[in-house]
């Protein structure tokens, strides 16, 4: 493994290629060369040639635990080693191996190859296989990547397509001076609506102080401060739930947490509850109150009895989790009766509850670490009217400023006549969800979009009866796209889901295209170009309109 091959050729092109690096034993798989090193300690040269040779993340992972964590972490902290490292991590498009080395230090803001910085390669590299990894810029940024090195007139207006020409050197900060002519192009073509979005949303969240990085490591809860990368819109519910569920376990508190996600339906109240179990590591349960009618359906019958031989979800789930942390997302709660609200005041206050299977001993079981999340669209009408007339009217850049205590109270006042009051006592927080900006709909569609695209990407398979595939879409301007897919599609009082009926609309008109040739679909295919298409938006008159074509 000569030092030399690291020493990137000079050309008139960006370096989207790192240089292949090979092993010595090249007779061997990756993961077995990888192992067979002569003499003693950590070899960055051996992992950044592992990483090139797209090593299993499993055979990283043993490679690694060879060593003192210690001794891997300053490699990775090395001036030298560390970025060239980091590059080739995020070369094997890999998610989970650059967060693999990112928790040994590894730095998401380093720079490589001509001064380069590592995100702004994860985003250029997108021209190998015209495919945008999100989730490995998402990582880079959630890891603390400064998203203004790239340069900001380029993304500050996330719904606007970046221009490559339309910069002047004598105003770029100091950390976009790397960003000469034959990289801004690059950018501008590669930076697609949701990255733009996630590089604004980046710019705006303050770097946690060391202490409070110490606490979230103590108390294992640090993946919960990027939570952020995990949601579309919702900031002041996201800021909200990460500072109630970061100081409830900082203290290790003896009782339950309990929160409302308040708000319409489609507003991203499941997701965010899906999204802080993943971070926090912990088993997570959605129960749907629609088909709850009594406590016995809740919980099975307080006498145990043989109709709880196979046990609710609900009980099953606290048993499983008995004195651990979870999350219980009970969805559209105030269609659930007095007597099943009830039911549930024991175990939100003392966190304490009795398994009610059959033949189950009496014994209690300890539910303090349970994070309940009670959802509900009870309210919504008083968090619609307090959009419109302070969220709606103020920049995106403002809504942080915006205090929703007020907000808070008149929801908490509308729960006491509406549930028990002993339930309303146990809430810690209310987490109003609020309608999505325009901005946000567009990204919200782009999502959508993209999922459609990817899955026309996939190979033709005749036996498999999948004859729509080997086909690519580019979308022209897409913020224009999407945009337009939100305002002819979003409903307030549906949210994502009317979003997705309109891009379900688009994936229709273009099968009919797809299909509108006399050209007959074969598995041959797969081993020729992609079929390409286009997406634009055409004036037509007064109107404007979505079309699809051949390109």
């Amino acid at each position: 493994m000569s030092q030399d091959s690291f020493i990137l050729p000079h050309t008139a092109d960006p370096p989207f290629y790192l240089p292949e690096l090979k092993f010595d034993h090249c007779d061997y798989s990756p993961d077995i060369a990888l192992t067979i090193w002569e003499g003693f300690g950590f070899s960055a040269d051996r992992l950044t040639t592992g990483l090139s040779q797209k090593c299993s993340q499993g055979g990283i992972e043993e490679y690694l635990q060879q060593f003192p964590r210690e001794e891997v972490s300053r490699s990775l902290e090395h001036h030298a080693e560390g970025p060239r490292i980091m590059a080739y991590a995020v070369d094997t498009e890999n998610v989970e191996i650059v967060q693999l080395l990112l928790g040994y230090n590894g730095d998401a803001s380093s720079k490589y190859f001509d001064d380069v910085p590592l995100l702004a390669f994860a985003i250029m590299r997108v021209r190998r296989n015209e495919h945008t990894s999100l989730e490995m810029i998402k990582l880079l940024l959630s890891y603390g990547a400064n998203p203004l090195v790239i340069p900001r007139e380029m993304w500050k207006d996330y719904v606007n397509t970046p221009i490559a020409m339309n910069y002047n050197s004598d105003k770029m900060s100091s950390s976009e001076r790397w960003c000469v002519h034959k990289y801004r192009f690059a950018l501008a073509k590669e930076l697609d609506l949701t990255t733009r979005y996630y590089l604004w949303k980046a710019s705006r969240l303050r770097k946690p102080a060391r202490r409070m990085l110490q606490i979230a490591e103590a108390s294992k809860m640090t993946a919960l401060l990027r939570l952020p990368f995990r949601i579309i819109g919702q900031e002041l519910a996201v800021k909200l739930v990460i500072d109630t569920v970061y100081t409830h376990m900082a203290q290790d508190t003896e009782k339950p947490l309990v929160m409302v996600f308040a708000g319409a339906t489609g507003h991203e109240k499941t997701e965010l509850a899906i999204q802080m179990g993943s971070l926090l590591s912990v088993q997570n349960i959605t129960i749907g109150y629609t088909h709850f009618n009594s406590q016995t359906a809740q919980f099975g019958s307080i006498f145990g009895d043989e109709s709880n031989a196979n046990r609710t979800p609900l009980n099953s789930f606290l048993v499983d989790n008995h004195g651990k942390r979870c999350v219980v997302f009970l969805d559209e709660f105030d269609k659930a009766d007095d007597n099943t609200l009830n039911a549930l005041l024991k175990v939100m206050d003392d966190g304490t509850y009795r398994d009610r299977r059959w033949g189950a001993d009496d014994a209690e079981l300890d539910c303090r670490r349970v994070i309940w999340i009670l959802s509900t669209n009870l309210g919504n009408d008083a968090i619609s009217g307090f959009h419109s007339q302070y969220l709606a009217k103020c920049s995106n850049e403002d809504v942080a400023n915006i205090s929703i205590e007020p907000l808070q109270s008149e929801l908490e006042e509308l729960y006491m006549s509406h549930f028990p009051p002993a339930i309303t006592n146990r809430i810690d927080a209310i987490a109003p969800f609020f309608p999505f900006n325009k901005g946000e709909q567009a990204v919200i569609a782009h999502k959508f979009l993209l999922e459609f695209i990817d899955e026309i990407r996939r190979p033709i398979n005749e036996r498999a009866n999948r004859l729509v595939g080997h086909t690519k879409i580019r979308m022209v301007e897409d913020g224009k796209v999407c945009g337009e897919v939100a305002r002819k599609w979003y409903k307030e009082g549906l949210g994502a889901p009317s979003i997705y009926k309109g891009v379900r609309a688009l994936r229709r008109k273009f099968v009919l295209k797809y299909a509108d040739t006399d050209d007959l679909v074969g598995d041959s295919m797969d081993e020729g170009d992609h079929e390409r298409y286009v997406i634009q938006l055409n004036p037509t008159g007064e109107d404007r309109e979505l079309s699809i074509s051949r390109e």
